[in-house]
């Protein structure tokens, strides 16, 4: 993305995440027949966290510590201008 204003003419890497949950009632499977999914989009700039609790995904910074209901899918980190590191879990 590059700056509209004159003075600002560095570019700013953001890494998009489109995601896209559901009940948990189908035994951890996708659902592709479930009516009622949540979408979500994150845009992501530095070191972060994602994860989920229940049908939320959101991003965190990276140091911060999570409750038990919080299951942590990946980590980007942003080096150099480049996400070089993006760590899912399963």
């Amino acid at each position: 993305m590059v700056s509209q204003f004159p003075e600002c003419q560095h570019q700013t890497q953001i890494l998009k995440i489109l995601t896209k949950t559901w009940a948990r009632d189908s035994h951890g499977l996708f659902d592709y027949e479930a009516q009622n999914t949540k979408n979500n989009i994150l845009l992501i700039n530095g070191k972060f966290k994602v994860v989920r609790k229940k049908n939320d995904v959101r991003q965190v910074p990276e140091n911060t510590e999570l409750d038990m209901e919080d299951r942590e899918l990946a980590r980007v980190k942003l080096d150099g201008g480049k996400f070089l590191h993006i760590i899912t879990h399963r």
